[in-house]
């Protein structure tokens, strides 16, 4: 009982810590918006983020998750440092390549002709490609001290270089799009350089290696390869509906990156924290008699806390982006719109937890391709229903298909699971637990909605210093209430 307080209270620190760095990303967002609003500037932005992400992002979380379970075992360390090698080599070529080709790409991706929004683009690309680039390093990082039981230290830092971003817009007079851009450049070298040497402390030596023909190092690639493919497809999808809202015109691609900016904080506030917290559990209990039953309690206490989100956010999610960007050149229209929008991303909260939390339990069992194959499908269906809902709907049509697809995609994965490992775990339990939650989640969306319309408060800042501790107890009160499995699961 003793270590299960110890976890829970590292995993609130965990939590407090990224809550620091996102509140520091959000206000860096909220002079963003009051400065440029939407617009072509903040188009052009948002564009060349969206490359820069897709091609890059996707080598920092599949390095984390495919390094952490070969670095429980020593003898894997040749093959770790030629994986390093190569994969951080092929990535240097790439960024070379696509500075020297940025305007084709620009104009390929975006459709625009505008000379403006070319230039604008353009020109941020390589200062974010090389940030991309180098942010790619804290994967690396992150697996190390992950692996050591350091999994506060990377949050220390990221808080650190986050702060000092904010405190660079808050202060610099003379803002532009491209002042920010190579701050944030500054901040992330800064963060890795900290990052690598706390590394180099719990005694990870890198050294360069190219023994390709390794069979352990053969081993590793086989299973990156399926992760990249399918984290890939995922980053392109959100290419492709940044490409779609682009073309509905000026400034929808806008309102879609700061509707992706609340999601994303979520996913980084909670749901990377408890899965960084759970995975190396996850992983070693492979090996304990029955797994199943680490790997569900695990998949119901993802679903309680993030279901806790969506109540939040459906009664005070309004409250949270009107004082976050409604002030300068951002109108209140765009709000209700960023609103919208992020309310459909955030209903597939819980479900995309689950997921991925299915998907890591086939990545301990060196099954890599299952889960490639899921987000294939997935991907291509959910770029083809939000290219259809688009043209009924507008930009609402881009979001809801990205839920819609992610429901789908928990589904399948749940039925492919079963068919390769079998369920053995109690179904009856499973299925009355998770439906406790689903409706706890409705009863607390009720509550809550009527304690607010009974109890009107003119202020955004006090509706939400109230009413989310109040949706918190009332969850909690439910779940005693219902006699739920969540509080029993040792983390």
């Amino acid at each position: 009982m003793s270590n299960n307080k110890k976890s829970i209270k590292q995993l609130l620190l965990m939590i407090g810590l990224t809550f620091g760095t996102q509140f520091c990303l959000l206000i860096t967002t909220s002079i963003l918006a009051s400065k440029f609003g939407v617009g072509v500037e903040m188009d052009a932005l948002t564009l060349s983020n969206s490359i820069s992400i897709f091609i890059y992002s996707f080598i920092g979380a599949g390095v984390t998750t495919i390094l952490i379970p070969n670095l429980i075992d020593e003898v894997n360390k040749e093959a770790v440092n030629t994986f390093l090698t190569v994969l951080y080599s092929v990535a240097f070529i790439v960024l070379l390549v696509l500075i020297i080709f940025k305007y084709p790409i620009i104009t390929l991706v975006s459709g625009e002709k505008n000379s403006i929004f070319v230039e604008i683009a353009s020109t941020l690309l390589p200062i974010i490609l090389l940030s991309q680039f180098v942010n790619s390093f804290l994967g690396f990082s992150n697996a190390v001290l992950q692996n050591k039981g350091k999994f506060n230290y990377p949050k220390l830092t990221t808080l650190i270089t986050s702060m000092l971003l904010m405190f660079l817009l808050m202060f610099y007079n003379h803002l532009t799009l491209y002042s920010y851009a190579f701050f944030t450049l500054v901040t992330v070298l800064l963060n890795v350089i900290l990052q690598l040497l706390q590394v180099k402390r719990v005694g990870f030596q890198y050294r360069f290696s190219l023994k390709i023909k390794d069979e352990r190092f053969i081993k590793i690639i086989h299973t990156f390869f399926p992760i990249i493919l399918s984290t890939g497809l995922y980053q392109f999808s959100l290419v492709i509906g940044t490409t779609i809202a682009t073309r509905l015109g000026e400034g929808q691609s806008s309102i879609l990156n700061y509707s992706n900016s609340i999601t994303s904080m979520l996913n980084m506030l909670l749901l990377a924290n408890i899965m960084a917290f759970l995975y190396p559990t996850l992983a070693r209990s492979i090996k304990s008699q029955n797994p199943h039953i680490k790997l569900f309690d695990y998949f119901l206490f993802l679903n309680a806390i993030l279901s806790i989100i969506v109540v939040i956010f459906i009664i005070v999610g309004k409250e949270g982006i009107t004082l976050l960007y409604e002030r300068g050149n951002f109108s209140s229209t765009a709000t209700e719109i960023v609103y919208k929008c992020s309310l459909i991303y955030i209903l597939a909260l819980p479900i995309n937890g689950m997921r991925d939390l299915i998907y890591r339990y086939f990545y301990v069992n060196s099954d890599t391709y299952t889960p490639f194959l899921n987000s294939i499908i997935i991907s291509i269906l959910n770029i083809i229903v939000s290219m259809i809902l688009s043209t009924f709907i507008g930009i609402y049509g881009i979001v809801l298909g990205t839920m819609l697809t992610s429901y789908l995609s928990l589904t399948m994965i749940l039925i492919k699971f079963k068919k390769t490992f079998g369920f053995n775990y109690n179904k009856r339990v499973f299925v009355i637990e998770n439906l406790k939650i689903l409706i706890i989640t409705l009863l607390s969306i009720m509550l809550a909605a009527l304690l607010k319309n009974y109890f009107a408060l003119q202020s955004e800042v006090f509706s939400l210093f109230i009413y989310i501790p109040i949706i918190i107890l009332i969850f909690g009160c439910l779940l005693l209430l219902t006699k739920s499995r969540v509080f029993h699961i040792n983390i």
